[in-house]
């Protein structure tokens, strides 16, 4: 028996299965291709604004993460009291400054304190008891008017009315000492015998106190 093959026949057959063949690796190619950016076309200053763009959006969303709202403490509070929550760092408020207030005037031949400088005296009371190391010197003084002898007994009356204020108020008679000046030290303008008519209040340290 004898098979008859056609030349023609055959080889449009191989052509045909040559050609799907092609065709099939090209479509492959192709999606490959399209999965697989190419990076031959990419300069490395475009790569590196890829990457820095990247980089800034991952810090954008990690401090966004980080960021807590009152309103997410509050809720954080009423779901656990316990909870240590401080969204606001601990601020020390206290003072403990002296009164700026150290003279303090009377009327002539009068030994009593307004109720504002009462009042200043009582600041003056809780900055001895916040400094037991302090000492108050009260000084009283009096116009030129009048003889010696009153004048001082004048004088003591006023340092007495400031320190009696300041005992008061809880101050150690150790951190005070009274002194009755009359008219000895008078201010400048001695005529002026309105504001001669005073009290002084001097600071000391302790220390210096014990060396005299």
């Amino acid at each position: 028996m004898y098979v008859t093959f056609n030349k023609k026949s055959i080889a449009r057959n191989i052509a045909l299965a040559l050609a799907a063949g092609v065709l099939t690796v090209g479509c492959a190619g192709n999606a490959a291709k399209q999965t697989q950016p190419s990076q031959s076309n990419v300069t490395p200053k475009e790569q590196a604004m890829v990457i820095e763009k990247s980089e800034v959006t991952s810090e954008k969303q990690h401090e966004t993460s980080d960021v807590i709202t009152a309103a997410e403490v509050e809720a954080k509070i009423e779901t656990n009291p316990a909870a240590p929550v401080i969204p606001y760092p601990d601020v020390d408020i206290s003072e403990n400054t002296k009164p700026e207030q150290l003279n303090f005037q009377f009327g002539f031949d009068k030994a009593e304190l307004s109720e504002e400088d009462a009042e200043i005296l009582k600041q003056h009371a809780k900055f001895l008891l916040d400094n037991p190391e302090i000492v108050l010197n009260i000084n009283g003084h009096t116009d030129h008017h009048g003889p010696k002898v009153y004048n001082e007994y004048l004088s003591k009356k006023r340092a007495d009315a400031v320190a009696k204020i300041l005992i008061e108020a809880g101050v150690q008679e150790a951190q005070i000492k009274i002194s009755a000046l009359a008219n000895d030290e008078p201010l400048l303008d001695v005529d002026n015998t309105r504001l001669n008519r005073r009290v002084e209040l001097n600071y000391i340290e302790m220390n210096m106190v014990s060396a005299e």
